[in-house]
């Protein structure tokens, strides 16, 4: 579905962005990754892609805030 495609191309491009982040930093230092609300599902699609290619990723810290990890539910009058 398209918020499943979504999430993926987010993901990918959070890839990007991390892998930027640490290679433009000195030093070995941590980073942290914070989402908000389904940020917080990119994010951990993300980490975990990284994590199954073998990429380092640096993370030491994942916080997730108000991300619907178990989903959402919606009324189905809204949802059109």
């Amino acid at each position: 579905n398209s918020a499943d495609k979504s999430i993926d191309e987010n993901a990918v491009l959070l890839q990007k962005i991390i892998q930027e982040i640490n290679d433009a930093k000195s030093g070995n230092h941590p980073t942290a990754v914070i989402g908000y609300s389904m940020g917080g599902i990119v994010a951990r699609k993300a980490l975990k892609n990284m994590e199954l290619s073998g990429i380092n990723h640096q993370t030491s810290l994942y916080i997730s805030y108000d991300s619907p990890h178990l989903g959402a539910n919606a009324p189905l009058s809204l949802q059109e």
